[in-house]
């Protein structure tokens, strides 16, 4: 996992992989190329000052979205009401 032929699924395992790496030793800089596709977040995406040396960018012609939001869908009473 975490290769370009087994991409994590999301950049928060991204990020938690890269920090386990730095603590068993591995030293920077890192680069994760996000793959294109919507993420949504559940909780918010953290960075802290020991990941400053770990840049996040789009895979090359590609167009990632990270989304905290959820699509709000109107139930069966808010359409009939606006009828």
């Amino acid at each position: 996992p975490g290769t370009a032929e087994k991409p994590f699924a999301t950049p928060a395992r991204a990020r938690d992989a890269i920090r386990a790496k730095k603590a068993a030793g591995a030293a920077g800089p890192f680069v994760v190329a996000v793959r294109g596709g919507r993420y949504e977040l559940a909780e918010p995406l953290t960075f802290g000052p020991d990941d400053a040396d770990t840049r996040y960018e789009a895979h090359p012609g590609e167009t990632p979205v990270l989304s905290g939001g959820k699509a709000v869908m109107p139930c069966a009473a808010q359409i009939a009401a606006l009828r």
